[in-house]
């Protein structure tokens, strides 16, 4: 299929985002987990077409968003999926793992990072969840993130002293 003109607007405002709107620290998250060797992947509600490009940028996996469905290169005003929110997360996730659709995922250790109430179905199936938005708005059993937090998993950083 041949891109629509849309694309390079797509381009562009990814490029807007990587220049000054995506946060510092969950930039280093992120390259913290693709220097590991963790397959990474972003998880929205957002349009893949503007994802894709900071995917590659952050050298992650894949992208699970919302893709436009096109005929004849124009847009049809569809989405080729149900829209990557709330419960949908999970489900494409799990789909994305060749898991079951249901039940715990085995053998996978996953770190979610969430923001929105569309988050909390993806938060509830990750090994570590990391809430990013407001602290009176995170969900049982999520982590509100901070650099303290990371520091602490990252160096075992220890408040009683050394």
């Amino acid at each position: 299929m041949t891109p629509g003109p849309w694309i390079g607007e797509a381009g562009v405002y990814a490029a807007r985002l990587i220049d000054g709107e995506l946060r510092p620290e969950i930039v280093d998250e992120i390259r913290r987990h693709v220097a590991a060797g963790h397959e990474t992947l972003f998880v929205s509600a957002s349009l893949s077409d503007y994802l894709h490009p900071i995917a590659r940028y952050l050298g992650m996996t894949d992208v699970i968003a919302v893709d436009l469905d096109v005929a004849d290169g124009v847009l049809s005003g569809s989405m080729v999926h149900p829209n990557v929110r709330a419960a949908q997360k999970a489900v494409r996730l799990r789909s994305w793992l060749g898991a079951p659709p249901s039940g715990p995922l085995e053998g996978v250790e996953l770190w979610a990072y969430g923001n929105s109430s569309g988050d909390h179905a993806l938060l509830e199936l990750a090994t570590h969840a990391y809430w990013l938005g407001k602290p009176a708005a995170c969900p049982s059993g999520a982590v509100p993130y901070s650099r303290a937090v990371a520091f602490e998993r990252d160096v075992g950083f220890n408040r009683e002293g050394p």
